[in-house]
């Protein structure tokens, strides 16, 4: 062995210690809980310090920060309640854990939080939390039924070989179509308007781009054309996301390079910041599976976080860019939908959820993206997307947070059904694209369904008809194909 193998198995072997040698002193629930108090804490102490005395375009002429300590202990020792039972839930599905852990730490939290930081009623504390609790139950319930009807499925050799063959080949389709899609999508961002990329993320810059490019495509608006080109541009997201990560998996350069360039094209027309942030998500996902820390899934979501909010203690545009966006907003919009649609009437389905609303009259004049604005923006702000706890409750009430978790846990074994095949590193990054998402958006709304949930049925779908078009046994004298598809998994 060279000197140069030795200094790299050192490494390696110092860096595998380095992480059991935390486990072996304490579990790792507990580092969980020190990351949950940690965040708990520093999102309280930067929402005070940064968005107190901010003005902001809204009824409240600000934030609606409005502490109240009374409040605030009586949400503390929920929360401490919560914790303690949250991490002693266990899933074998990466997905299903990385998602649950994204959703407690960047949006339970902030839920708690709001209570007293926006000195909400007693009634939304405990109507949030119920919702939240019901969510874990059901997932648990849900993974406890699958685990106990594939428990007694045995696989002798034969089978194994002919799963993995089956795999490998899902993955080559997959990646098939991805790549298609967004080669799609660059030749159409080089017909609108050339080879010019912008990647500012200036604010001005995000919005008159926006308006631009709404401005010259509304003549397709209802046609053919802009429903391919809308379609495009929504399953282009997972697609790339697909594309890019396993490229760097398995060293292809031409889907790295058009991956890449998908996802910029992608900003140049909708000036999505998630689209670039997530090409960084990836590198940063493909380094922790190569170097085997992925395997910590569990705790690398409140971890990194920690550090977030420690950098945004020094950086406002930090804070204002992600942990305001991400956490603050949505949680505060939690507050308004629960106040109005307590005492206007409830949407039921009639608008945003497809395929309902097709098919279901209407029954207010204005859509509730526009009422939410008019009511505490002062219709200035087009769209005060959120979704989770606001989608039920404005769509059925008090009746929605008690059955809006268990279509929740069924999408989530959907998910977990089509990514978990394909190993950590793809399962963590697609929970944490539709943990974002779902803090953002309904469910139902077809730009969800596009861009999340028919990637995923495509995958399931292309999983069923690779099952059946391969033969259903495989000798061991394919062993050695197997072997080099080990790579893959």
């Amino acid at each position: 062995m060279s000197s140069i193998d030795k200094v790299k198995n050192k490494y390696y072997r110092s860096e595998q210690n380095f992480f059991d040698f935390l486990l072996a002193k304490y579990d790792i629930s507990f580092y969980k809980v020190i990351c949950f108090i940690i965040i708990k804490l520093l999102y309280d102490f930067l929402a005070i310090a940064n968005l107190e005395d901010v003005w902001y375009k809204s009824v409240y002429g600000g934030y609606n920060i409005n502490f109240n300590l009374t409040k605030a202990v009586l949400a503390y020792i929920l929360f401490f309640t919560f914790t303690l039972m949250f991490i002693r839930l266990k899933f074998d599905s990466v997905f299903t854990n990385t998602i649950l852990t994204s959703l407690y730490s960047i949006y339970f939290i902030p839920m708690n939080s709001a209570f007293y930081l926006n000195d909400q009623p007693l009634s939304f504390l405990v109507s949030t939390h119920i919702y939240f609790a019901l969510i874990c139950f059901f997932v648990f319930v849900l993974s406890k039924i699958q685990m106990k009807k594939t428990s007694t499925l045995l696989l002798n050799e034969n089978n194994q070989i002919y799963l993995e063959l089956h795999k490998h080949n899902t993955l080559k389709i997959i990646q098939m179509i991805s790549f298609v899609i967004c080669v799609l999508l660059i030749v159409y961002k080089i017909s609108y308007n050339g080879i010019s990329f912008s990647l500012s993320i200036e604010g001005s810059d995000v919005y008159e781009s926006r308006d631009l490019y709404l401005e010259r495509t509304s003549q397709y608006r209802g046609s053919l054309i802009g429903y391919v080109t809308y379609f495009l541009k929504l399953f282009a997201v997972p697609a790339t996301i697909f594309l890019l990560f396993t490229g760097l998996k398995y060293k292809k350069a031409h889907m790295i390079i058009v991956s890449i360039l998908s996802a910029i094209s992608n900003y140049s027309l909708n000036s999505n910041k998630g689209t670039l942030f997530f090409i960084f998500i990836v590198f940063v996902v493909f380094f922790l599976e190569r170097k085997s820390i992925i395997k910590y899934a569990s705790i690398l979501i409140p971890l990194a976080l920690c550090f977030a909010l420690l950098f945004s203690i020094f950086s406002n545009s930090l804070y204002f860019i992600i942990i305001r966006r991400t956490m603050y907003v949505p949680a505060w919009l939690d507050t308004m939908y629960f106040e109005f649609f307590t005492d206007n009437n409830l949407i039921l389905w009639t608008q945003d959820a497809v395929p309902f609303k097709w098919f279901l009259p209407d029954i207010h004049t204005k859509p509730y993206l526009q009422m939410i604005s008019d009511e505490y923006f002062f219709g200035e702000m087009p769209s005060p997307n959120t979704g989770l706890f606001s989608e039920a409750f404005l769509n059925f009430g008090y009746l929605g947070i008690l059955f809006y978790p268990i279509l929740l846990s069924l999408l989530f074994k959907l998910f977990s059904v089509a990514y978990d095949s394909f190993g950590h590193g793809i399962s963590f990054l697609f929970a944490i694209k539709i943990a974002i998402s779902l803090t953002n958006v309904s469910m139902f709304r077809i730009d969800f369904i596009l861009e999340n949930i028919l990637f995923a049925l495509i995958i399931i779908v292309i999983n069923k008809i690779s099952k059946n078009t391969l033969s259903t046994c495989y000798g061991v004298k394919n062993m050695n194909r197997i072997n080099r598809l080990k790579g893959y998994y």
